[in-house]
C-alpha cells in the first residue's frame, strides 16, 4: 500500500511513546490522532511535508514541545494539548505567551487553553498554564557539585591572596614611616 495516499491515521489509545519523523512528505496526511498514548517524545520534523489541519496530542505524557515543531506545520488549524504533564519552562514558554496573549491571534491550541496545566516545577504545580506569567518561565542549568566547589574555592582563594597583599602592603607603610619618624597609627586610619 503507497502511504502518500494516506489523509488520516488514528493511533489513539494506544502504547505509543515517540513520534519520528515517519509520516514526512505524506502530502495527503490531514489528520492525525494520537490521544491517550505514553508520548513523551515528538521529532521537530515528524509531520514535515504533511498539510496536517489537526492533531489529537491529548492524555499523552508530552513535558515540551519544541518551537520549531510549528515551522513543519504550517497549515495546522487544531492541535490537542491538554491532559499532558508540561513543564512550564522557558522551552514552552512561546505557548504560555500565545495563551495570553491580547491581541488574539490565532493559536492551533487556543482553544483548549484552559486544559492545560503545568505539572513541574513545583512553583507552577497544578496551575492553568494561562495563568502562569511568562516572565516567570525560566530555564537554569545546573553546575556538577564538583564545578560548584571549585568556584567556591577559588572565590575564597583570591579573597585570601587579596587580603594577605593588603595586609603586606599596610605593613609595608607602617615599616616606611617608622623609618621616616612619622606616627604609624596614622597609615592604618
Amino acid at each position: 500500500m503507497d502511504n502518500h495516499y494516506l489523509q488520516l491515521i488514528d493511533f489513539r489509545d494506544n502504547m505509543l511513546t515517540t513520534i519520528q519523523s515517519t509520516f514526512t512528505n505524506m502530502s495527503r496526511l490531514t489528520f492525525l490522532a494520537f490521544s491517550n498514548n505514553d508520548i513523551s517524545f515528538i521529532s521537530t520534523d515528524a509531520f514535515a511535508g504533511t498539510n496536517m489541519r489537526l492533531v489529537q496530542l491529548d492524555n499523552n505524557s508530552l513535558t515540551t514541545l519544541p518551537r520549531m515543531f510549528f515551522k513543519y506545520t504550517p497549515l495546522l488549524q487544531e492541535i490537542t494539548l491538554y491532559g499532558n504533564p508540561w513543564h512550564c519552562d522557558c522551552k514552552i514558554r512561546y505557548m504560555c505567551e500565545a495563551i495570553t496573549s491580547i491581541d488574539q491571534e490565532f493559536y492551533p491550541w487556543y482553544d483548549a487553553k484552559d486544559r492545560m496545566t503545568c505539572t513541574s516545577p513545583r512553583a507552577f504545580k497544578e496551575q492553568k498554564m494561562s495563568k502562569v506569567k511568562d516572565f516567570q518561565m525560566i530555564c537554569t542549568t545546573y553546575a556538577s557539585a564538583l564545578a560548584i566547589q571549585l568556584i567556591v574555592g577559588l572565590s575564597l582563594s583570591a579573597v585570601a591572596v587579596s587580603t594577605a597583599l593588603y595586609v603586606v602592603q599596610l605593613y609595608c607603610k607602617a615599616k616606611k614611616l617608622e623609618r621616616n619618624g612619622a606616627d604609624t597609627g596614622k597609615c592604618l586610619a
